[in-house]
């Protein structure tokens, strides 16, 4: 999380200054690769932190919480980031659609702070560390994927299905706002009261089906969500 508001903040520098063109689409380019991987890797701890605040009895309510907040900050975050996108709030440099990164640092670090400093982990019983050769590590890493397609091969589908799901889902929200842009034309004010509407119908389904996942299990929620997303997407682009 450190090195995402590291990277955030660079980002919010590089973006709309006065580099060439191409200088500044290369290193926006490396630095948003930097910004996707740290991200994706942080979420990786925060959902194991999910034990952490919730019981098996309300894991699903939980969660869908946590998602409703995220969908709220998402509603926020574009109404404040508008004013900057359409040029009627420029800090400095460039104006435009560049203006929104630095805004987008300060909030993001700001709400960072909590979580960080504050969130105390239960403590965790010491790892007795011990030196491994590189060739030990190899050996260990290569039985582990046997293992995947032998004896844990639930946790093989797992994987397999959960990158699957959340590539399409992760690809749906990169490239929602340029479909609405480039395909349908719609102005970045309309395109606010478009997610705004999707957001809030999620965030209610969010503590729904939360709720739901805790009474007849998180399997049958996936599914059905799944379903529901191969119907919706599939009615998206059927309409000229």
């Amino acid at each position: 999380t450190f090195l995402l508001i590291i990277l955030s903040g660079i980002l919010s520098f590089v973006a709309p200054s006065g580099f060439s063109p191409r200088l500044k689409v290369i290193m926006v380019l490396l630095i948003v690769i930097g910004i996707q991987y740290f991200y994706q890797l942080s979420l990786v701890f925060y959902n194991a932190l999910l034990d952490a605040v919730s019981t098996k009895i309300n894991k699903g309510k939980i969660s869908g919480f946590g998602e409703a907040f995220s969908n709220i900050g998402w509603i926020l975050g574009s109404v404040i980031f508008l004013q900057f996108s359409n040029n009627k709030i420029t800090l400095f440099g460039e104006p435009g659609r560049a203006q929104v990164f630095f805004p987008a640092f300060l909030l993001f670090s700001l709400f960072s702070v909590p979580m960080l400093f504050w969130f105390k982990e239960t403590t965790l019983n010491k790892v007795v560390k011990t030196k491994d050769k590189f060739k030990d590590v190899y050996k260990r890493t290569i039985q582990g994927f046997r293992n995947l397609f032998t004896k844990d091969k639930n946790v093989a589908v797992f994987l397999i299905a959960f990158s699957l799901i959340s590539d399409v889902t992760l690809t749906i929200q990169l490239y929602f706002a340029i479909v609405m842009d480039r395909l349908y034309g719609i102005p970045d004010s309309k395109k606010l009261v478009i997610s705004a509407i999707l957001i809030l119908s999620a965030i209610v389904a969010n503590y729904f089906l939360g709720r739901l996942s805790d009474r007849i299990g998180s399997k049958r929620v996936m599914i059905f969500s799944c379903l529901g997303l191969i119907l919706i997407l599939a009615l998206m682009f059927s309409v000229s």
